[in-house]
């Protein structure tokens, strides 16, 4: 039996590494459990988003409707050509199709949302009401700050770094002397019998003289191993802060984009009404209604976009900063 008692730091390097993969592997499952967090929720929030282009596409129809039907009255009257009834016509049959799509994009997000949840297709998912996130701080380079520090993909490669440092002291061991105990048991007999034993206890020193490179080697090797990952903490690190300011700036522009959509919806609404007037007055054409009732329905759909888009915009940055999990949202 052969105990170390000092072997140039071998094995306390050799733990300290694993304590550090360890760490990395526990700051790396983080990781994967806020991303499916992200995604959960995106789909989530992909869900909410149809349902709201499909009462936008509702909307829609029933104006349609309603157009083809006032529209046919005019004709009766003379107030309008049969024209104007068939396009009339022809925007109600597009109205019907948008409505199929946005139910189309409602199943679609629903399935997704079903396979991240591991919850089968043909289940039936109560979907509960939107949830809008909140920023921990409302400056960017504060949350800058916080995802260099606690963001756990990086800090997951921080942990790798630190455990090939680790490697490099372990292969430096070899330079050294080592001071080992050791213990031995003898038996000498003619037959097979345990008679006759001794024992040795012994100190072992050992250094090598020279391995020929050998070790040099092991360190160059080790020495480059952490280098590349020092530089892909680097990159990493680079890569982080770039993600944090272009969603931050992306949801910069979403939120005012909100508020514009907002804007836009109130006056296209009531520009539109106008035109209905004058419509009805056989003032204006069927052409200018659908050209108005067209800029409402890109108004209302601009809004759903950037209330979907400012809310998974937040859950990105909670994911960059480490808080996109069930507690904190």
């Amino acid at each position: 039996m052969l105990i170390p008692v000092w072997n140039g730091g071998k094995i306390g390097s050799y733990e300290d590494q694993a304590q550090a993969m360890i760490e990395a592997a526990k700051k790396g499952d983080l990781a994967v459990q806020q991303y499916l967090t992200f995604n959960v929720y995106q789909a989530y929030e992909a869900v909410h988003a149809a349902r709201s282009y499909i009462k936008v596409a509702k909307q829609a129809k029933n104006t349609a409707d309603s157009y083809v039907k006032t529209t046919k009255n005019l004709v009766e009257q003379g107030v309008v050509v049969r024209s104007e009834l068939l396009s009339a016509k022809v925007n109600q049959s597009a109205a019907e199709v948008a409505l199929l799509k946005a139910q189309g994009q409602e199943q679609i997000a629903l399935d997704t949302l079903k396979m991240l949840m591991s919850v089968d297709s043909s289940t039936e998912v109560d979907v509960a009401n939107r949830v809008d996130l909140e920023l921990p701080v409302e400056n960017v380079d504060e949350i800058l700050a916080m995802a260099l520090d606690t963001n756990y993909e990086l800090d997951a490669k921080r942990k790798e770094a630190v455990s090939t440092s680790y490697s490099v002291d372990a292969a430096k061991a070899d330079y050294y002397p080592s001071f080992n105990v050791m213990l031995r048991q003898d038996w000498n007999d003619e037959s097979l019998a345990l008679n006759n034993g001794s024992y040795t206890v012994a100190g072992v020193v050992s250094w090598k003289i020279t391995d020929f490179g050998v070790t040099a080697g092991s360190v160059d090797m080790a020495s480059a191993s952490a280098a590349q990952k020092k530089a892909a903490v680097k990159s990493q690190e680079n890569k982080l802060r770039l993600d944090v300011l272009t969603t931050w700036r992306k949801l910069q522009i979403a939120s005012k984009q909100v508020g514009s959509s907002i804007l836009a919806v109130q006056q296209a609404s009531e520009a539109q009404g106008l035109i209905m007037k004058r419509y009805k007055n056989g003032v204006s054409t069927i052409t200018e209604v659908l050209a108005g009732e067209t800029q409402l329905d890109k108004a209302q759909a601009d809004l759903v976009s950037a209330r979907y888009d400012v809310n998974v915009l937040k859950a990105k940055l909670l994911l960059l900063t480490g808080r996109m999990d069930i507690q904190r949202i």
